[in-house]
């Protein structure tokens, strides 16, 4: 099925608001045993497909998928992280996990279509690739990047890959009231597909 830029903005709005609504809860999480530096936390709970179905028809491994919460400070200001994060052709500069990133369609300077491909962890995790649909909006003083999946017949799964599938997922970036620096919050919900178990995926993560 195709879908008019006017479907694609709704889709997009709607699952970055899904994602910001579960970004502010604070009660269910479980933190993740992994020590991180400089006051960041990282912590998961069974994942919150929200009103939005896996669209391509492919199901993932064995087990449930989790959404994760990474908090952190970073010592800069929220526009450079801002800026960053929206450089998308140069993403996996900062982002180890990925090895390509590109814009599919700009359809609007809030609203765009990107094409990723994760790195894997080979020769047990297969790098996979997805589509992701990504609206931006500012809130008070948060900006908010999120967004989900989506499927396109012109960018079917590339060969050697598996095709992963992102739930309600977005960015937070909150600037510091005292500090040149900011407060960062990335929501992630991936159903990494493929065959393997999702606890052997989670802990690839």
């Amino acid at each position: 099925m195709s879908m008019d830029r006017e479907m694609l903005r709704q889709m997009g709005e709607k699952a970055r608001e899904e994602a910001w609504q579960l970004c502010q809860v604070e009660e269910g999480w479980n933190k993740a045993s992994k020590d991180l530096e400089d006051g960041a936390m990282l912590e998961w709970r069974k994942g919150v497909p929200g009103s939005l179905a896996r669209g391509d028809g492919l199901q993932g491994g064995e087990g449930e998928w989790r959404c994760w919460r990474l908090q952190t400070p970073l010592e800069a200001e929220a526009e450079v992280v801002e800026r960053v994060i929206m450089d998308i052709e140069r993403m996996q500069e900062w982002n180890p996990a990925l090895t390509r990133t590109q814009i599919v369609d700009k359809l609007e300077d809030d609203l765009m279509i990107t094409y990723q491909v994760t790195d894997g962890q080979r020769p047990v995790v297969v790098p996979r690739d997805f589509l992701f649909l990504s609206s931006v909006v500012r809130l008070d003083h948060s900006w908010i990047a999120g967004g989900c999946s989506i499927n396109l017949p012109s960018h079917p799964t590339t060969l050697g890959m598996v095709r992963a599938w992102q739930y309600p997922t977005c960015m937070v970036v909150k600037p510091s009231s005292t500090t040149a620096s900011s407060h960062f919050t990335w929501l992630l919900q991936c159903d990494f597909g493929g065959k393997l178990p999702q606890a052997i995926l989670n802990l690839a993560m």
